[in-house]
């Protein structure tokens, strides 16, 4: 996914969504409504307050706004402060096809793919000794965090074919943070059918996890050992992983197609149907990536082209 820029999921009226930090929309797109995807937790009541002014901002404005939560708990408190909205993860723009099991040899007991920032707790991984971590750009990882000095790590950027490969070299992956938005990697681990270890969190990423393909433990060293451990000896099955995985995305984007229906028609664009759009985002080569506008080329229109409906 890339986080600078629009999907384009309508025209005629215009309809965009984003992800994360938000880029002014060119003033001939002209959208008459957006849909944000939080890039964090939002559960607390003042973090949805403040949204709920930004609405009205944006509405005194022209601009009808919605946002879009990832966990159960943010949905109650957006109901609650009365957000335009509703609870659908930005999973739905993941390719799917890009991340699936694959028949290699495991070289490692748990791949942590974090950035390096100390949110993300890398220290609680000290234990597990055949470890690899991904950082977002590669870096210099012993000197941000000794307690992992001994684990692999990339010195540049993996690609989503390398990283998919390395999700399937691994038993395991880890999701170590107390708290940040629905944190894409543990999603991409679970469609390659390789299980999590996960601390609680919040966020939103614990809604796509199960009995079968994760493990929550508390926030120390050796309980994340521990859960290494037990899918090291009891591994399960990666295409039922992936099968669980893909259902649970299959509703979110159900109700997105649903969410985006209604709002053309409150947009004076007619009747359409949820199935139509679901056939339009998901079921086209490229999937919904294709409808994405970088940012740096907004003075380029033609590339609407692309994205007509259908």
């Amino acid at each position: 996914m890339n986080f600078f820029g629009y999907y384009v999921l309508n025209l005629e009226p215009t309809i965009l969504a984003f992800l994360g930090q938000r880029h002014p929309a060119p003033d001939w797109l002209k959208p008459v409504a957006v849909i944000e995807h939080v890039p964090w937790w939002h559960g607390r009541p003042w973090t949805m307050l403040k949204r709920k002014a930004q609405q009205l901002s944006h509405s005194m404005k022209g601009l009808d706004h919605h946002l879009m939560v990832h966990a159960a708990d943010e949905e109650r408190m957006r109901k609650l402060c009365g957000v335009r909205g509703a609870f659908v993860s930005q999973n739905i723009y993941v390719d799917c096809d890009s991340y699936r099991p694959q028949a290699l040899e495991k070289e490692y007991d748990a791949i942590y793919v974090a950035q390096m920032k100390p949110f993300k707790r890398h220290h609680l991984a000290a234990q597990v000794k055949k470890l690899y971590i991904a950082t977002a750009w590669g870096g210099d990882l012993p000197s941000f965090c000794r307690q992992v000095s001994h684990a692999t790590f990339n010195e540049k950027r993996l690609d989503k074919a390398e990283l998919a490969a390395m999700y399937s070299r691994s038993r395991c992956s880890l999701a170590l943070s107390a708290v940040e938005g629905a944190m894409l990697a543990s999603y991409e681990s679970l469609l390659c059918g390789t299980p999590v270890v996960t601390t609680a969190s919040r966020g939103g990423r614990d809604e796509f996890f199960d009995q079968t393909n994760s493990i929550i433990v508390e926030a120390n060293e050796d309980a994340v050992f521990a859960a290494v451990e037990h899918f090291k000896s009891s591994p399960p099955d990666p295409e039922l992983i992936r099968a669980g995985t893909l259902a649970r995305t299959d509703e979110h984007r159900r109700r997105f197609c649903r969410y985006v229906a209604d709002l053309i028609s409150s947009h004076g664009g007619g009747t359409i149907s949820a199935e139509r759009l679901y056939q339009r985002y998901f079921c086209k080569p490229g999937g919904i990536s294709g409808r994405f506008i970088w940012a740096d080329t907004f003075d380029k229109p033609e590339q609407l082209v692309r994205v007509q409906n259908d």
